[in-house]
């Protein structure tokens, strides 16, 4: 590319000196020149000689217009003072007619006066009557709004009223509702203790349930659990008391029962454990011991044991929380490393790209280097092309030059004899000219004085034409002022007719107004009327709705029924309330039961192995019938129990 660069500068160089040497010659070539100099100097002659020879043509010919023209002035001048005379007869005829018509339009016009101050009368009486009736027609308005201002605010004071009486009657049925559920649920409170299993037992699905029926068969349930305590509570106790009762008498019907096991497997399961058991613990008096403490401290063992798992549990715990942060801080290690890498390519990569935009910014500069030489080079060859052309079209026109220098000299001579007779024959067009101008100025004297005449008739006649042309104006206006005061006086009628109408229409409108506020008002007032009513409809029923639900809350807190164990006031109870302290007290008692039936079961395998303590192991299932899936599974210590399953949702 350097060397393309230097062999470009060279080129330039050389042709340069060319370019300076074709200027040289052609400055000491000064033909040409000169003879384009002599030949616009002919030229500008040339034109100047033609536009002289076109400027006296022209002249000739206008002397020649202008002296047809005055042969023809004097010919019309001569026909026109004939026509001037018959103008004034005429004139004068006409002046006299014009007279005549002012005269007849002057008592039109008297005639015509008379009768629009008549018109004129019609209307001023028209226009107060109307005047009248509008005011009549503003008042009536003012009276319709007033009264439709008061039967809107009537009907929107209704409208308030008729949605006070929908809220009042929907409270009113809620209260209503809320009595009679209050109601019920304190008679089937009292029908418990006689019936307490009631409609609830008869197999009835629980989403055809209502309110009353959860709460009767919550009871129920209870109750049923309450029985199946004390049955079971009794066999504990009578098995502890060294009472060998192997089946456990329970209703049909129960919740918790134990799977159904043959007793002959049983018993080998039982001799097998027993002799594991022995092999395990060499002195079985001391296991024996251990066993009887527990069946005395039941709840007790089961604290611990929840404590110790408890503890289990949080020890667990720990240690994975102590594993996740070591993680936590390996991977944040190992974050930081990564990043500190990334920085690190980042400005490598920063340098690298800065090297590189060096180095194409440099590679750009040379580039653009050889290409403004390459373009130097080609101008210039152009250039010196087009100066040799120069000279040989130079020589072809200095030869086409001297023949055109020859050929303007003689075309200028022959101008030059042209504009001479053109200038002879302007003087004697001169002559001619004057002598005609003195007879036309002749003429022109006399058509003067028929012109100041005829003038004067003239103004004579505009005059009596205006006279007439503004009386017929005036006549005009009147017509048009006649034809206005008839449209006004039609206008008039036509709306006091409208008024009329109007008025008849606001006096009804009136009317109807007045006895649509009257019947408003009635409906108000019975409104009001009918809202007092439902309000001590409302205080009634809320106060026996109170009185219910304080007779039911009573019944729950007498002596026939348990007394639910809640810091909740029973006056704050409400529906909910009681159905999740029944549940509490469902689930509580169910724990109980599995507690009992397990110490049962552990008594009875005791009395039947010797005294050899084995863990008891108590599998308890639900019924269809039960309530119990809506407490969920509840495992004791030391026992592995079945949730209860439920119908009722």
């Amino acid at each position: 590319m350097q060397e393309k660069a230097a062999k470009d500068e060279a080129t330039i160089f050389e042709l340069t000196g060319r370019l300076e040497n074709l200027e040289t010659e052609g400055e000491g070539g000064e033909t040409v020149a000169d003879l384009m100099g002599r030949l616009e100097r002919l030229e500008e002659e040339g034109v100047s000689k033609d536009a002289q020879i076109i400027s006296l043509t022209k002249k000739d010919e206008e002397w020649n217009a202008n002296a047809t023209s005055m042969e023809e002035r004097v010919t019309i001048q001569e026909a026109t003072v004939l026509q001037l005379t018959e103008m004034l007869k005429t004139q004068n005829k006409h002046s006299d007619t014009l007279s005549e018509t002012v005269e007849n339009q002057k008592k039109l016009l008297a005639e015509s006066y008379t009768m629009i101050d008549q018109l004129n009368t019609k209307l001023q009486e028209k226009t107060s009557i109307n005047d009248t009736m509008g005011d009549r027609i503003s008042s009536l308005s003012q009276e319709c709004e007033s009264l439709t201002s008061a039967c809107n605010s009537l009907t929107q004071a209704a409208a308030l009223d008729e949605e006070i009486i929908a809220q009042l009657k929907l409270n009113l049925a809620e209260e209503t509702a809320a009595m009679e559920d209050w109601k019920d649920l304190y008679i089937q409170s009292l029908s418990q203790p006689q019936q307490p299993h009631g409609r609830m037992g008869m197999g009835v699905p629980a989403s055809e349930l209502s309110i009353h029926g959860i709460i009767a068969e919550k009871d129920r349930r209870f109750a049923e659990l309450n029985d199946r305590f004390s049955e079971c509570y009794g066999q504990l106790l009578a098995s502890q008391a060294g009472n060998f009762v192997l089946p456990i008498s329970r209703p049909p019907t129960t919740a918790t029962v134990i799977v159904n096991i043959p007793l002959a497997p049983l018993l080998t399961t039982l001799l097998v454990l027993i002799n594991l058991a022995f092999l395990a613990n060499p002195r079985p008096w001391e296991a024996q011991k251990s066993r009887s403490n527990w069946s005395v401290d039941f709840n007790s063992d089961a604290v611990c044991d929840s404590t110790g798992s408890a503890t289990q549990r949080k020890a667990s715990k720990t240690v994975a929380d102590a594993s996740v942060q070591i993680e936590d801080s390996a991977h944040e290690q190992i974050i930081v490393e990564l990043r500190d890498s990334l920085g690190k390519l980042t400005e490598a990569l920063s340098l690298n790209r800065q090297e590189l935009a060096i180095a194409l910014a440099e590679a750009t500069a040379k580039d653009l280097h050889i290409t403004s030489l390459t373009e130097a080079r080609r101008e210039l060859q152009t250039l010196f092309s087009a100066m040799q052309e120069k000279a040989v079209k130079d020589e072809a026109t200095i030869v086409e030059l001297t023949g055109r220098l020859a050929n303007l000299e003689a075309e200028g001579a022959s101008k030059n004899a042209r504009i001479a007779s053109l200038m002879m024959k302007d003087e004697e067009w001169r002559s001619d000219t004057t002598s005609m101008q003195s007879i036309i100025a002749f003429q022109e004297g006399a058509l003067l004085q028929l012109g100041d005449i005829l003038k004067t008739q003239n103004k004579h006649k505009d005059t009596l034409s205006e006279t007439v042309k503004n009386q017929k104006k005036v006549l005009a206006e009147n017509d048009t002022i006649v034809i206005g005061i008839n449209a006004k006086l039609t206008e008039r009628s036509s709306e006091n007719d409208t008024m009329k109408h109007r008025i008849s229409s606001l006096t009804e409108e009136c009317e109807k107004l007045n006895n649509l506020c009257k019947w408003s008002t009635e409906a108000t007032a019975r409104d009001e009327e009918t809202i007092v009513q439902l309000k001590l409809k409302l205080v009634e029923t809320t106060a026996e709705a109170g009185d219910w639900k304080d007779l039911y809350i009573q019944s729950l807190s007498q002596p026939h029924q348990p007394r639910m164990r809640t810091d909740v006031p029973l006056s704050a109870l409400s529906i909910q309330g009681i159905l999740e302290e029944k549940d509490r007290r469902i689930a509580e008692l169910n724990d109980k039961l599995s507690e009992c039936y397990g110490q049962l079961v552990a008594s009875q395998t005791d009395a039947l192995v010797g005294r050899f303590p084995i863990p008891p192991t108590v599998i308890v299932g639900g019924s269809a019938g039960g309530l119990g899936s809506e407490y969920g599974h509840r495992s004791w210590p030391m026992f592995s129990s079945a949730p209860i399953s439920s119908s009722l949702t």
